[in-house]
């Protein structure tokens, strides 16, 4: 557990384009339970004030935490933005929240207001990839190049059944190129970026830190945020049939005993590729090849209830 500012002042970060119009509501039922724990919130809508409020009150110790209101996406810019030891809790308001159902936060806000004023906080590792952290993984692929469509032709609020023309437009026109992954297994030792001993050719990866997916699916269902390592899953698969296999086969978590997949432990990777392949990071568009993964032991300290809660 770290220790976490005595401080009333809590800043609450909103995502404009996260959830819908009811947002604003259950910030409003959160900023009244605040008060009535006798904190003090401050609605923040402009992140680069936020960013710059957070480091003020953390460094005069006046800072209870940081609030991401909105999905994974909202959480990993506000971990990005302030600096190591910054508390976040967060307000489920996004399309998705993996991390927060992972976590146990609730999502009704008075309860949040709850763990806020309890204090009750973890240190977990945090992926970072080419400079950018992230939490939950790294896609790269098929499912990365669906990601890059659905934020192309974004222009408001996410819902589920908006990724059903990313997704088809994704399964007619993706090649499936191939991805060189070099890493050092966790069993061989510390991993460094000058030393990494295995290569392998694959279509598909994900280097997970925890073992969410999305909808209740789990590609490294193993992963732990707290064990100083990344899980790799790769899936050598070159077709739209073969996607499909796969997805069955995590649907059933029986992905792990295809032909051609992959799993296994490392601290550090490298993903190159001849063609231009995207990677996605936690949901959100991360950029292309080629890069370079690593993991940031006890990066995020996140505020949690102190008896786990059912979000299901």
């Amino acid at each position: 557990m770290a220790d976490v500012p005595a401080g009333p002042v809590v800043l609450i970060g909103q995502n404009p384009t996260a959830g819908s119009g009811a947002q604003a509501v259950r910030i409003e039922q959160l900023v009244e339970a605040l008060k009535l724990h006798q904190l003090e919130p401050r609605i923040i809508p402009d992140r680069d004030e936020l960013v710059s409020l957070a480091r003020q009150h953390l460094a005069d110790g006046s800072l209870r935490c940081v609030v991401a209101a909105g999905g994974d996406g909202t959480v990993n810019a506000l971990l990005n933005r302030t600096p190591a030891g910054t508390p976040i809790a967060i307000l489920p308001c996004g399309t998705e929240n993996l991390l927060a159902k992972h976590l146990g936060i609730p999502i009704d806000p008075v309860q949040v207001g709850r763990v806020i004023a309890d204090g009750n906080s973890i240190c977990l590792d945090a992926g970072q990839a080419n400079g950018q952290l992230f939490l939950l993984m790294l896609g790269c692929g098929f499912d990365a190049e669906a990601v890059h469509q659905m934020h192309a032709m974004r222009s408001g609020p996410i819902r589920h059944w908006s990724w059903i023309k990313p997704i088809w437009q994704t399964l007619c026109r993706y090649r499936f190129p191939e991805v060189t992954v070099q890493y050092r297994a966790a069993s061989g030792g510390k991993s460094s970026d000058s030393d990494l001993t295995t290569t392998l050719t694959t279509r598909w990866v994900f280097i997970s830190n925890l073992p969410c997916y999305a909808r209740k699916l789990s590609l490294s269902p193993d992963a732990d945020g707290f064990d100083g390592q990344l899980d790799l899953c790769a899936y050598n698969g070159g077709s739209v049939w073969s996607a499909l296999r796969f997805l069955f086969g995590v649907i059933r978590r029986q992905h792990s005993q295809l032909p051609g997949c992959v799993t296994d432990r490392g601290s550090s990777f490298q993903l190159q590729s001849s063609a231009k392949v995207p990677f996605q990071l936690d949901g959100d568009p991360g950029g292309y090849l080629p890069v370079t993964v690593t993991i940031v032991p006890r990066r995020a300290t996140l505020l949690v209830p102190a008896s786990p809660v059912s979000v299901d």
